[in-house]
């Protein structure tokens, strides 16, 4: 059951990369009709769309080989999809609006940055996840794009690179993560 709802999960998100990517490209297309620069972001931020489990504990949910990054070439653009689970203490969380970014590092060069924060103590989930064993963490599926001319994308948590990618041209790349990305040992 579990397997059959992250199927469903990453087929959303596959989806709604697709979605992403069409609008993205209508865009580019309008831009270029109008003779008119794309805007930018000051910081180069790319545009993500996320899905989190928010903090549980993982004990017995995490699986083995769960954690991937996966890039294909699409036209003018590289489709970026991503599976993973952040090991983290139980009372920081992932705020995949402030602490997931895809930013341009400089001209080829790309990162995929995960943070994790301290929660407020008024924020703290009502639900106790200190019982004995318990492993807690935040599972993330993704996807985003990259321009075609991206050369190295790296993967970082709380600053620590956890896996680098190189553009090998146009077949698509798979590479697996760490599964979970354990930030008590990164930290």
């Amino acid at each position: 059951m579990q397997r059959k709802t992250r199927l469903i999960t990453t087929a959303a998100l596959l989806s709604a990369a697709l979605l992403t990517g069409g609008l993205l490209a209508t865009q580019h297309y309008n831009t270029q009709q109008n003779n008119t620069p794309t805007p930018t972001t000051p910081s180069d931020t790319l545009p993500l769309v996320v899905s989190s489990s928010g903090t549980d504990c993982l004990n017995d949910t995490v699986e083995q080989n769960g954690g991937w990054i996966h890039i294909v070439a699409d036209g003018e653009q590289s489709d970026l999809t991503y599976n993973m689970t952040i090991a983290h203490g139980q009372n920081e969380s992932i705020d995949t609006q402030k602490s997931l970014k895809l930013t341009k590092v400089r001209d080829g060069v790309y990162a995929l940055r995960i943070t994790t924060q301290q929660q407020p103590s008024d924020a703290r989930q009502s639900k106790t996840l200190t019982h004995s064993g318990c492993k807690t963490g935040t599972e993330i599926t993704g996807a985003g794009e990259l321009p075609n001319s991206w050369e190295t994308l790296r993967v970082t948590v709380n600053g620590t690179p956890i896996r680098t990618v190189h553009n090998e041209g146009t077949m698509p790349q798979l590479r697996r993560l760490p599964n979970p990305i354990n930030t008590t040992q990164t930290a």
